[in-house]
């Protein structure tokens, strides 16, 4: 039978054995591409979607410590500002998704030192290779330098004690300090050490720490230094009853 106009037609029988060779082809590259994956044409193990990541926003890290921070006249504010900053430092750097995660060697102590002056906060941590003087500040090198010759003891320090704790500038608030002082030198100050604020905090707890018996006195100026240590005639104490503020 002819449809007018249309051209012959093609029998029920003869539409149906066209369709199936067109599935059929279709269906054996696909099913090739199963084997190659595992047995039984399955894929073998394959990701399961619900527990695999995947790329996009929600994996991407974004920081949240500030890297500047406005000086006010509120200096309690002030404070808690900085204090929170290094609060959201120490999530940034335990975020999975941070590539720059600091090492476990960098606890327990993580710092913020603010530039009171540019407003830039300066993040660190400790670290345990040996310092190298030519690396560090003026200010900073000529303290090491009265390290060396062991006259950090006429601060009133025990002899032997200080070096429990390793030697200036393996520490996150001394570390922090250099930095804020080398930029400030680089944009034409002539920075002084009150220029600065510390905050330090447990890298885990983010409870407060305050500067031990040798970066109170490798930071000795910079405010928050001194909190938690009692200071008579040059001599130093530590404050039994400090309650973390610095």
């Amino acid at each position: 039978m002819v449809d007018k106009g249309k051209g012959p037609s093609v029998s029920a029988d003869g539409n149906a054995a066209k369709i199936f060779k067109e599935v059929a082809q279709e269906f054996k590259p696909a099913r090739r591409r199963n084997r190659r994956r595992g047995k039984g044409g399955g894929g073998g193990d394959q990701p399961n979607p619900d527990t695999t990541p995947t790329p996009g926003p929600s994996n991407e890290f974004k920081p949240k410590a500030p890297e500047h921070l406005e000086p006010s006249d509120d200096k309690v504010a002030d404070r808690q500002r900085l204090r929170q900053a290094l609060h959201d430092k120490i999530d940034d750097v335990r975020n999975p998704n941070n590539p720059n995660q600091y090492p476990k060697g960098g606890e327990p102590c993580v710092s913020a030192v603010w530039d009171r002056k540019s407003g830039r906060v300066y993040y660190d941590h400790n670290v345990k290779e040996q310092p190298n003087r030519d690396d560090f500040d003026p200010i900073l090198q000529e303290r090491m330098d009265r390290f060396g010759r062991g006259e950090w003891d006429e601060r009133g320090l025990k002899p032997g004690m200080i070096t429990n704790y390793g030697v200036p500038g393996q520490h996150s608030e001394s570390r922090a300090t250099n930095n804020a002082l080398k930029d400030a030198r680089a944009e034409g100050r002539d920075p002084s050490m009150d220029d600065f604020w510390v905050e330090n905090a447990n890298a885990k707890t983010k409870k407060p720490m305050k500067c031990c018996i040798q970066c109170t006195q490798m930071v000795d100026g910079v405010d928050g230094s001194s909190s938690g240590w009692n200071i008579h005639g040059g001599k130093r104490s530590e404050d039994k009853g400090w309650d973390g503020n610095f």
